[in-house]
């Protein structure tokens, strides 16, 4: 009798061997399953790159001619683009680009921002261009932190906690939502300026003229370069208080405040943001790439509970919307499933074939376990969907360890 070759055949004469394997497959997949990440859902790539300048205190109009228009014309040239749009709004300029296939985001992410720098014709009043990838988040849960607290209060410790859950190690994405943003009300009295010989233009251009950050070239050193930049950007009433308006030749000057009332407080708009009937700021934790959602609840959430002793009193903190919630009950539905289906096709195999069979079926089976990869709420209601797929495995595992 001929002596049979092949793989499967040097593992049936090498039945050490095909068990070792077979428990480091074992092993392996149990280890890959214990540590693989859970989405609440699917991670989708995108191939947007998106620059934003901000000019403050520009029309549309100025952001258009400005910023825009120079942008698409200095990234023209790049290949890999497939397509440049671009929006003009009050302050702010945003070109979005769409990359072409077969090209890698991050390669014309990188090329765009050379071209960006290189672009000297900028106006003198803008800030620094912030150019990245378009990334999607995907929603974790949201905390509130409700209370009786002023808008400044409410604001600043809403800042604060955002900015403690981004630094646990899980979490990189936390966005404050309802909370009133910042705004300086420069209210200019009439009779003040008839009594100084100004207008409202003047007094306007006397505050864009003192308030931004100027770059003031660099110094060669022996030990390098040492870069000038004037820092006189107003972000405080006491900041705009002492805003010289015009100056007169005996050396007198008029301040912003001698003209005009400086309100430092919030903008204009009615907060119905409450929780539990208190007014609330809430946060909204994200998810990026394909990041552990499960985890970022749990840290979040031991985060929380660990504060709340720490809290003013009649101040609280709360989570709710929690995603994870639904992506546990179906992680447990999965594996409920796959273990009365491994009951069921063991009693199975072993009624009608052999109890080895049933037995080497399951050690078959269990060498499928996940090895890197991702589950979210999406796989785990198709794992679901799928339940005859196992037992397929499972008689065509068992048939070739017989």
């Amino acid at each position: 009798m001929s002596k049979q070759r092949g793989i499967i055949a040097w593992f049936a004469n090498n039945p050490v061997a095909a068990n070792l394997i077979m428990w480091m497959l074992i092993i392996g997949g149990i280890i890959s399953a214990a540590t693989v990440n859970k989405e609440v859902f699917p991670t989708i790539e995108t191939n947007f790159v998106q620059v934003s300048v901000a000019y403050p205190g520009a029309a549309p109009q100025e952001i258009e001619e400005g910023i825009n228009i120079k942008i698409e014309e200095a990234i023209k040239d790049i290949r890999g683009i497939k397509q440049v749009s671009s929006v003009a709004a009050d302050s702010v300029g945003t070109v979005t680009v769409e990359v072409a296939s077969g090209y890698k985001p991050k390669d014309i992410l990188d090329e765009i921002k050379l071209e960006v720098d290189s672009i000297s014709t900028f106006p003198d009043s803008i800030e620094n261009p912030n150019i990245f990838q378009i990334k999607p988040k995907n929603l974790v849960m949201f905390v509130s932190i409700y209370g009786d607290l002023t808008d400044h209060e409410m604001k600043e410790l809403a800042k604060q906690t955002r900015d403690e859950f981004t630094s646990l190690p899980a979490v990189s994405s936390a966005d404050l939502i309802g909370a009133l943003d910042y705004e300086i009300a420069i209210e200019v009295r009439e009779h003040q300026l008839r009594e100084f010989g100004l207008t409202i233009t003047e007094v306007a251009q006397a505050v864009q003229r003192s308030s931004f950050d100027l770059p003031g070239g660099s110094i060669r050193a022996d030990d390098g370069n040492i870069l000038l930049r004037t820092k006189a950007q107003a972000y405080r009433e006491s900041d705009f208080t002492n805003i010289v308006v015009a100056a007169h030749a005996d050396g007198s000057r008029v301040l912003l405040s001698q003209v005009a009332d400086i309100k430092d407080g919030f903008i204009d708009w009615d907060n119905y943001v409450r929780f539990n009937g208190y007014p609330a700021a809430i946060i909204q934790v994200n998810s990026v790439d394909s990041q552990d959602a499960v985890k970022i609840a749990q840290q979040v959430n031991q985060w929380i509970e660990d504060k709340q002793a720490e809290m003013p009193s009649g101040v609280f903190i709360d989570s709710w919307l929690d995603l994870t919630h639904y992506l546990d009950g179906r992680l447990d539905m999965m594996i409920e499933n796959i273990v009365f289906g491994a009951i069921l096709v063991f009693a199975i195999l072993a009624l009608f074939l052999h109890v080895k069979l049933a037995f080497l079926g399951h050690d078959g089976f269990a060498c499928l376990l996940p090895w890197g990869i991702l589950l979210n709420a999406s796989s785990t209601v198709r794992c679901h969907l799928e339940h005859d797929q196992p037992v397929c495995l499972y008689f065509g595992v068992g048939d070739c360890g017989g």
